[in-house]
């Protein structure tokens, strides 16, 4: 920028114009700017003709005609889709912020043309053609352009599938499937508010009666949200004979849609259609507990966020408000869900706060909708603390922060958790939609309270003498205890009232971050021989039998507390009561201690002494004075303890693994 400054505003060029008209040599000065002017217009002249071919596309392939559809029930439709990758004339233009070269290009470009505002000859044809040359050039920089196409040069795209060989459900299923949701709005645009009733069955017409080509990205969406709405509504209205196969035709859609988002590019164009469908894509990886998987939709989903320039505006032009809405919505789902991971799987988030500009989407003027619309603010406002929690307490960063530092900031989030928590539990919910649904906020929030509490607190650095024989915070202790108490009230009470809700709070509430109180309870029974502890390890993992059927991951849920447990059951039991002042002989327990430290819940193996090598004395040593399992000596008390925080993180992430893949 200083360099362009000083060559659009320098005295002998443009700063002494009227000198130069007036001085005698003023003829032969003003030929010399006319040739300069010539050959910066030719230069101009053949870069913008150079343009078009550099910033050709390949040609889009052609659609073949589609053959014959496949009908189910005779009303399948057959449908021409397009390739996710849309043409250049109707791709989006992707943002660039400040930085970029683009902005940097459009503001030299301004300057010149307000610096041909002030001299004597700026309606000189050579300079309008120069003026003109350039500002085509700047337009230019901000149309869609081979640099944006997301593969090499010569890579062809890949091969697509042939949508119309998909079946879909009945026309006269769907119709009836929107009238019941018109009638009652589902549950599923309360509790992902990112679409309505009216833009769906606007995107149903199209799909069934479509008269122009149809985006894959759309028809991944349409068959997600059907896939969803038509299970719902099985739920609600299962006494009614029309819904008989609606269960069928979920199944169907949801197939439907992982055949078409198993299609996409690794990279697709970033358009809204095809951020949608990367929406439902992270919706369906988590109720399939696919952490890994889910994580890189996210991170895609982010990725084409930032390119459509939505985490600072998402509104155009011929935004309706409820465009503008549901856009936004969008992109702070996506935002909550990074954070969540980003906790889960110990990695940093992919939506830095830094830089977001867009503000919460606003209210629905709907009475009803807004008590929903307020929980989507608060969960976000959750997510931000959550996102803080992982950067401040659990990344390289803050494991490697003074205690003094980290002391502050568990302070910190956790008064902010609790304002958090107060402001939740006093919505109005009294006009809301589904109200006897919405009600399970406040034991809800209180179980959210406590999970992210007991993994702040997790962070805490020791106190002189420790609080609990395992050297954790009595806080840490109590915020776990009382989540397991709260899952046990919420889990019992959903599993007689609604199968339709108790497998929403399996998938979003349990699944999401399931370990932290359950191991921090873990680690405090084998380390007290806490009986009364040990006995609510066993409710909580006897009831998440009930679970099991569920899915997969509930399954695989409740055989891990199962075996934990068990684990921690038979420890306890062949601990000795009292402590003895003499060598012993190693206990039966004590075979698994290997094992439980392998899994980040091992004793405590750090004295002073060994700080600064190898880290690894074990206090039960038998030529050493027995100190009880798991009880944290005196001497260990001024030794900071942060590199065992991040050894129990990464293994409480290897324990979210676990859930991703087969026991």
């Amino acid at each position: 920028m200083p360099f362009t400054h000083l060559f659009f505003t320098s005295p002998g060029i443009f700063g002494c114009e009227r000198s130069i008209l007036n001085s005698p040599g003023s003829e032969r000065k003003i030929e010399t700017i006319d040739e300069r002017l010539s050959t910066i217009e030719r230069l101009l002249q053949d870069l913008t003709l150079s343009l078009p071919a550099a910033t050709a596309l390949p040609s889009a392939p052609k659609i073949p005609p589609a053959p014959s559809s496949r009908y189910h029930d005779g009303s399948n439709v057959p449908v021409v889709i397009r390739n996710s990758e849309e043409p250049e004339t109707k791709r989006t233009p992707e943002f660039e912020g400040e930085s970029s070269f683009s902005a940097h290009s459009m503001h030299a470009g301004a300057l010149f043309e307000n610096a041909m505002k002030r001299i004597p000859f700026a309606h000189v044809p050579m300079m309008s053609h120069a003026l003109s040359a350039l500002q085509d050039i700047i337009k230019r920089q901000s149309l869609p352009s081979s640099v944006n196409v997301l593969r090499f040069p010569g890579q062809p795209p890949k091969k697509r599938i042939n949508f119309s060989d998909l079946e879909l459900p009945p026309s006269s299923a769907v119709l009836t499937l929107l009238r019941l949701a018109n009638d009652s709005p589902p549950l599923f645009f309360l509790t992902l508010p990112v679409m309505n009733i009216s833009r769906f069955t606007q995107m149903c017409k199209d799909l069934y009666f479509c008269t122009e080509e149809y985006s894959s990205g759309r028809f991944a969406s349409v068959n997600a949200i059907l896939g969803h709405l038509f299970k719902e509504i099985s739920f609600r209205f299962k006494d009614d004979p029309s819904t008989a196969k609606f269960l069928e035709y979920s199944e169907l859609c949801m197939s439907n849609f992982t055949v078409v988002i198993s299609s996409f590019d690794m990279f697709p164009e970033p358009t809204l259609d095809n951020l949608m469908a990367l929406t439902y894509a992270i919706l369906h990886a988590t109720e399939s507990a696919k952490i890994s998987l889910c994580w890189n939709f996210v991170a895609s989903a982010a990725r084409m966020a930032q390119s459509l320039g939505y985490h600072r505006s998402v509104a155009s032009k011929d935004d309706k408000p409820d465009d503008v809405r549901l856009k936004a919505l969008l992109f702070w789902f996506i935002y909550s869900m990074d954070r969540s991971l980003s906790l889960c799987l110990g990695r940093a988030a992919l939506l830095p706060d830094y830089d977001i500009a867009l503000p919460y989407p606003s209210l629905s003027l709907d009475l009803s909708l807004q008590p929903w619309h307020i929980l989507f603010h608060y969960w976000f406002d959750c997510s931000r603390i959550t996102g803080e929690v992982y950067e401040h307490l659990y990344s390289v960063r803050g494991v490697s922060s003074s205690a003094e530092i980290r002391a502050k900031k568990v302070y910190e989030l956790s008064y902010r958790l609790q304002d958090w928590r107060d402001q939740v539990i006093a919505i109005d919910t009294q006009e809301a939609y589904h109200k006897a649904h919405i009600q399970w906020i406040v034991p809800a929030s209180e179980l959210t309270y406590n999970l992210i509490a007991t993994i702040i607190q997790r962070a805490a650095p020791p106190t002189q003498p420790p609080e609990t024989p395992s050297g954790l915070s009595l806080q840490c202790v109590q915020a776990a205890r009382k989540a397991l108490q709260i899952h046990q009230q919420i889990f019992l009470s959903l599993e007689k009232a609604d199968s339709f809700f108790f497998s929403g709070y399996i998938t979003w509430v349990l699944l999401q971050c399931p370990f932290a109180p359950f191991m921090v309870t873990f680690c405090h029974t084998i380390a007290a021989s806490d009986h009364d502890d040990l006995k609510l390890l066993g409710e909580v993992a006897t009831s998440l039998q009930a679970a099991a059927d569920v899915s997969e991951a509930a399954e695989r849920l409740y055989r891990l507390c199962l075996v934990f447990y068990q684990v921690a059951k038979l420890y306890v039991d062949v601990q000795p009561k009292e402590p003895h002042n003499h060598p012993v002989i190693p206990k039966p327990g004590e075979a698994f201690d290997d094992y439980l430290t392998s899994l980040g819940f091992g004793p405590n193996t750090l004295t002073p002494e060994t700080a600064e090598s190898s880290n690894n004395t074990n206090f039960n040593d038998p030529n050493e004075p027995s100190i009880p399992a798991f009880q944290m000596p005196p001497e260990m008390m001024e030794t900071d303890l942060s590199h065992t925080l991040g050894d129990w993180f990464l293994d409480n992430q290897y324990m979210m693994g676990l859930l991703d893949s087969d026991l």
